[in-house]
């Protein structure tokens, strides 16, 4: 214990007041651990922000934590999930702090924690305080630094929330931390937001990255060029001396031609706003490769967000002409970064190439034509399996023309395809075109097709993939209740073609997707769908013909109207388990939820209900995680319609698996059949694991002691149990049984004998 800090004593609130420091800021730290954070206020989290900064233990367990002012405790939440072990302390200036994950109280906490349980037959707990109960003082110990609660490894948890216990950012408030390292800049998202938009040659989002030109000072080389309605969208990150960590930046802002257009600033915010980081960020990119992208533009439900300054705009429209933007981040300590670059909307160009070989130049001469010279062309070249091999770039000189030429060398250029992606006299991107040096004859007819579709922010783009390079872009043709409709496709890679982005409500009603190629004979593949279009204030249904699956989309569903599909996946159960059903992606993967759907599997007609059988989702990090069913199911109600229920507020990879492995019991202290000095014995501690289904909580475990029942401690994060016994043992044989069942019903028993001297 450090000279200034003190256990915690009761002491009459009236007092504790009358001693109040003058300055309700001059805060405490919260912890000796450290003053290393590893991660902020407004970091995203699974449909939520995380409403405090982390603070490192360096991995231990056991630090003491003070009470950063004088205030009483309102609030001890014992749990195995969440927080764990919670302090909530209400402060003098009406705030209330949290000290969350905590490994255990001080001494007269625990016994107070440890008699309510007893009296409550319950581990769990949630003890509300008076403000005369459990007064405290600026600097006490309140409890330790632990692991408790959903959580991956120790540290503390920190949170400061209002007199309303709304969240407020730490760092503005008291709990500052020496920073003077700048945000850094890596990467700017271009989201085309209509079916028309075409933006830096595309109508799918363009990620580009950010070319650092000095320090917080960075620019996107090329001129961004759009016509229509866009967005954009920053990769920032902070970071802090000491840690390894990327951290959210504090605030945001983007201004185009020096007015500002959008602005955003961590400071607070409502915990009923949690699912909105699915908007705030950018989700799309975030489900496909983990980017942490802030979107700089409002959209239907953040409008209103805390975080977002009033005034803030949605999708930007460019008058024709140049337009320079700039966006600056800033972290808590006011370093800045800067982003800037130049928007265009310029009279669009246009590229075109061919190839003709040479005998003389033993090689390929490729000519390239455009409708305004060329500031730089980027040539890649790829495989006739779609593999990118190599790739140079070309800056013709100031006297270049409007036509180039370049060569390829015939052993270079031998079975390769060429994707040339131009840059015109305004710095504008072009659309790729692509030259083939693969002759006709060693185009094989006999292809696999594989069919993507995606929700964008514009539109749904279905993208057709081969295995072999298609030298013709093939032919859509969706079958509706209506009739059919042909859509053409751009190539943009020698594997993969698109649409161009479409309403939903041209696919409401879609029962099949013919790909048809141009080949000779014409080649045709035939995709059944089954997908429905689920308005955002309606209810819809989806179902499967073979009745296996049965989604329900509720009104509120959605933020817009959004296509919802569904089709088969070839993904492996986890090991020692089996499929009922046959596993099925639900997309869009990619498109935020504002409130949950029904889902239900269903076991096949000629089969019983099995036993220790569940729905899972695919996580592709952790692999298969198990989805709580939907409450209020009863198992006859189960039995009658053959089905498994739960709710997702995601599109995933879901299936219902059959696994019979029981948790795995393993004592560690006393063990089977050991002899222990009385004195020496004065816990009981076994791990119990579940790699599949894993247990609920620590109602999934039950212990006794020579045939009496006791309320234990069970880690999540390691997996332990831990009982401490309130008296020695009495010298003799005593016996543990410890049972443990699992989310979908298989359990184990161990007995363990030991003696005690």
């Amino acid at each position: 214990m450090t000279g200034s800090h003190r256990n915690i004593y009761f002491l009459p609130l009236g007092l504790l007041l009358a001693v109040a420091p003058l300055n309700a800021q001059d805060y405490t730290w919260p912890t000796e651990a450290s003053r290393t954070i590893t991660a902020t206020f407004g970091d995203m989290r699974p449909r939520r922000y995380h409403s405090g900064f982390d603070i490192s233990t360096n991995g231990g367990r056991g630090y003491e934590i003070y009470a950063v002012d004088g205030g009483y405790i309102e609030r001890l939440l014992v749990s195995t999930q969440g927080y764990g072990k919670v302090i909530y302390l209400r402060l003098q200036d009406r705030r209330v702090v949290v000290y969350a994950h905590l490994q255990r109280f001080t001494q007269d906490l625990e016994r107070l924690v440890y008699s309510a349980q007893q009296r409550r037959n319950r581990y769990t707990l949630d003890m509300r305080f008076k403000s005369t109960d459990l007064p405290v003082r600026q600097g006490d110990i309140l409890g330790y630094t632990g692991d408790t609660g959903s959580i991956s490894g120790p540290h503390l948890h920190f949170e400061i929330r209002d007199s309303r216990n709304q969240p407020m950012n730490p760092m503005q408030n008291g709990f500052t931390v020496e920073d003077d390292l700048r945000p850094v800049i890596t990467a700017l998202a271009v989201m085309p937001l209509s079916l028309e938009t075409v933006a830096h040659g595309s109508s799918l989002p363009t990620v580009l990255a950010a070319v650092q030109s000095g320090p917080g000072s960075y620019r996107i080389p090329d001129t961004i060029a759009v016509t229509g309605p866009f967005g954009l969208a920053l990769e920032a990150h902070d970071r802090i001396p000491e840690t390894r960590y990327n951290m959210t930046v504090y605030g945001v802002s983007l201004m185009v031609d020096g007015r500002v257009r959008y602005s955003l600033q961590f400071d607070r915010f409502n915990f009923q706003e949690g699912p909105l980081v699915e908007l705030e960020r950018d989700y799309g990119l975030w489900r496909r490769d983990g980017e942490d992208f802030h979107r700089l533009f409002v959209s239907p439900g953040s409008e209103s967000m805390s975080f977002i300054k009033p005034g803030s705009q949605g999708a930007l429209e460019l008058s024709p002409g140049y337009h320079r933007f700039a966006v600056k981040t800033w972290d808590q300590n006011g370093n800045v970064a800067v982003l800037r670059g130049v928007l265009a909307n310029t009279p669009s160009s246009s590229l075109q190439a061919s190839q003709e070989w040479s005998s003389e130049e033993r090689g390929w001469i490729i000519t390239l034509d455009s409708s305004t010279p060329l500031r730089k062309y980027d040539v890649f070249f790829f495989d006739i399996r779609g593999r990118q091999v190599e790739t140079f770039s070309h800056r013709p000189g100031p006297e270049a023309g409007k036509r180039q030429r370049f060569l390829v060398p015939g052993q270079r250029g031998r079975n390769r395809v060429l994707q040339i992606v131009g840059v015109d006299r305004w710095g504008a991107r072009l659309a790729p075109v692509h030259v083939s040096l693969i002759p006709l004859e060693e185009i094989t007819q006999q292809r696999t097709f594989r069919l993507k579709m995606e929700q964008l922010d514009n539109g749904v783009v279905l993208q057709v993939s081969s295995d072999y390079y298609l030298p013709f872009g093939p032919e859509v043709l969706l079958r509706t209740a209506h009739g059919v409709r042909r859509y053409r496709t751009e190539m943009v890679s020698p594997v993969d073609f698109i649409t161009r982005p479409l309403r939903p409500a041209e696919l409401v009603n879609l029962e099949e997707v013919i790909v048809r190629v141009p080949l000779d004979p014409v080649y045709e593949v035939r995709l059944p769908q089954h997908s429905v279009v689920v308005p955002p204030n309606e209810h819809r249904e989806l179902q499967d013909p073979e009745g296996y699956l049965h989604v329900e989309f509720r009104p509120g569903t959605f933020y817009d109207s959004t296509l919802v599909w569904y089709s088969r996946s070839k993904v492996k159960p986890p090991p020692g388990t089996d499929f009922v059903t046959p596993p099925v992606q639900i997309g869009p993967l990619n498109r935020p939820y504002k409130g949950p759907m029904g889902l239900s599997l269903m076991v096949p007609p000629n089969q019983l209900l099995p036993a220790s059988t569940g729905i899972y989702y695919l996580d592709r990090k952790k692999g298969w995680i198990f989805m709580p069913p939907a409450v209020g199911v009863s198992r006859m109600e189960r039995i009658r319609t053959r089905a498994y229920n739960t709710l997702a507020t995601s599109g995933e990879i879901f299936a219902l698996i059959k696994e019979t492995d029981p948790p795995v019991i393993q004592p560690l202290r006393p063990g089977p059949g050991g002899t222990y000095p009385r004195r020496d014995l004065r816990s009981v501690r076994f791990n119990v694991r579940d790699e599949v289904a894993g247990l609920k909580d620590e109602t999934a475990i039950s212990l006794t002691i020579d045939g009496i029942p006791r309320i234990f401690e069970y880690n999540t994060n390691r997996e332990v149990v831990n009982y401490t016994l309130p008296v020695l043992f009495d010298p003799g044989e005593h016996e543990l049984v410890i049972t443990a069942v699992d989310q979908v019903g298989n359990a184990d028993t161990v007995r363990v004998t030991f003696n005690i001297e």
